[in-house]
């Protein structure tokens, strides 16, 4: 038996339980940290505290693909450090600039109608290869379309419990989301009747809206699943960089666009996108204008002088 493995994961459910109880949500650090905790009790198994040539060796090993993934597990790697030390032994604290890189900007990617066409064709026709995997067939049309028609964030439907969706009037109850706030959003007839035919096929007493064998859905198997999906669509050859958080960027740019079209007046509308997106800042919706194609830009339904003079370039996601 591995006792420093079984200590680090010890201090590591321990640090996510009280976390929770400060009330933040601790969603991915498991996911993160138990591999390379994995890898340092083999590596490392005469050591008895977190040092730094772990970092060194696992960001080696692990060769992340980009600089805001390797911020990420640092953060994680950091957060379980400091409550070790909170609970008064040592461990070791990345510092900034020691190991942290320079995060590059994202630039969504947008499909267009026919790449969409694609996409949700094969979403909604791909079936479910193994018996023990979530049912894809039923889980994924629904859940991405939470992404795409209606703007959530990809981890908002994974924290969904089984009341929160009301299948008479169409509200959906986000909880403590981004900055932990509440939200509410109201969606479409056509997701409203998508949601009562799922919830048929549903266990009525879960308690997540979206679960398998009574826990609810992962994000890693969401990305999972939705890469695989696109790599077998007609789009293959974006699906590498194409991420769930595309369907919400598709959301906010195809709306602004579609109020353009109709001759609307996008920034008395911007402010009610923002407040159903639940961003904190106006500036992170007004983003989605310098997505739109040239000719949209130009659009009388912008004034841009109002939007020079409120945008700032800040955005939150």
């Amino acid at each position: 038996m591995n006792t420093f493995k079984d200590k680090l994961y010890n201090q590591l459910n321990g640090m996510i339980e009280h976390r929770r109880n400060l009330g933040y949500k601790e969603t991915t650090t498991y996911a993160t940290l138990h591999p390379f905790i994995d890898y340092c009790s083999e590596s490392f198994p005469d050591v008895t505290e977190l040092t730094e040539d772990m970092i060194s060796s696992w960001l080696a090993y692990r060769k992340y693909d980009s600089p805001n993934t390797v911020n990420s597990f640092l953060a994680c790697f950091n957060k379980l450090s400091s409550f070790i030390r909170l609970c008064g032994e040592n461990g070791y604290l990345a510092n900034d600039g020691e190991y942290y890189e320079k995060q590059k900007e994202y630039i969504p990617t947008l499909l267009n109608d026919d790449h969409i066409k694609s996409l949700f064709h094969t979403i909604d026709t791909t079936l479910t290869r193994r018996k023990c995997d979530p049912p894809t067939e039923i889980i994924s049309p629904l859940l991405f379309r939470f992404m795409f028609c209606a703007g959530m964030r990809p981890a908002e439907p994974l924290h969904l419990l089984k009341d929160d969706v009301n299948l008479d009037t169409g509200d959906v109850f986000i909880r403590r989301s981004k900055q932990r706030k509440d939200r509410h959003i109201i969606i479409s007839e056509d997701m409203r009747e998508l949601c009562i035919l799922f919830d048929s096929l549903q266990n009525h007493d879960r308690t997540y809206y979206f679960e398998h064998n009574g826990k609810p859905l992962r994000r890693a198997w969401m990305t999972s699943r939705f890469r695989s999906l696109a790599r077998k669509s007609d789009i293959g050859y974006l699906s590498e960089r194409l991420r769930p958080y595309d369907l919400r960027h598709m959301f906010a740019s195809r709306t602004i666009m579609r109020w353009i079209d109709n001759k609307q007046d996008v920034m008395a509308l911007l402010p009610y996108l923002s407040v159903y997106m639940g961003h904190e800042d106006i500036n992170s919706t007004l983003y989605y204008v310098h997505l739109l194609p040239e000719r949209l830009r130009a659009s009388s339904g912008i004034d841009w002088e109002v939007f020079n003079s409120v945008y700032r370039g800040t955005y939150e996601g």
